[in-house]
């Protein structure tokens, strides 16, 4: 028997041994899924990214055709629940408002964010004017197969708790309480 056949069928032997051993301890951890499956009609969220070619888009025309939009996850009114703004590439972007428990409602209308641009690739939240609310960047394709628009930032105004009138030398201003801290005043005009 040659020398280096007796290492070799020893380290055969130890590697059948770990493979097993590996084998048998993965085998017996418990069947828990890391991730469950919410599905639209429990959390409020439905939005489709819906991508449709036509003769002018394609994925001939536009390498990107199908990459997607995307998502910016913030907390767009500071109550430390994440809230959810989805890109659209071909129709309007969704803003999801999460009141807890893994719900969602929708309030893109109500907050005016649904877009102007033809084709968006993605978004970014962040407290550009620093007041406290994050705001919301989208970007938009503009040139490539005759799509239109531009870049969006919407501004977050707050929510909105109270408001009053009231009169300072004989001008009427209206005053909103967007929270605890922070209220704006608008001057009426006549």
């Amino acid at each position: 028997m040659i020398k280096g056949q007796n290492y070799l069928k020893s380290a055969s032997n130890i590697f059948c041994f770990l493979a097993s051993f590996v084998a048998m301890v993965a085998c017996n951890q418990n069947d828990k899924k890391q991730f469950d499956l919410i599905l639209s009609a429990e959390s409020g969220i439905d939005f489709v990214n819906k991508v449709v070619e036509t003769d002018d888009a394609s994925i001939l025309d536009y390498p990107y055709f199908y990459n997607g939009g995307g998502v910016s996850v913030g907390d767009i009114n500071n109550d430390s629940l994440p809230d959810l703004f989805f890109t659209s590439n071909q129709q309007e972007n969704a803003l999801y408002l999460n009141q807890g428990n893994l719900k969602f409602k929708n309030i893109t209308e109500q907050a005016g964010v649904a877009g102007h641009s033809d084709w968006n690739t993605g978004s970014v939240m962040a407290d550009v004017n620093d007041d406290g609310y994050l705001d919301i960047y989208v970007l938009a394709v503009v040139g490539v197969c005759g799509f239109e628009g531009r870049n969006e930032l919407f501004i977050n105004q707050g929510e909105v708790k109270s408001i009053k009138e009231i009169t300072i030398n004989n001008q009427k201003y209206i005053l909103l309480g967007i929270n605890n801290e922070r209220s704006k005043l608008y001057k009426v005009n006549k």
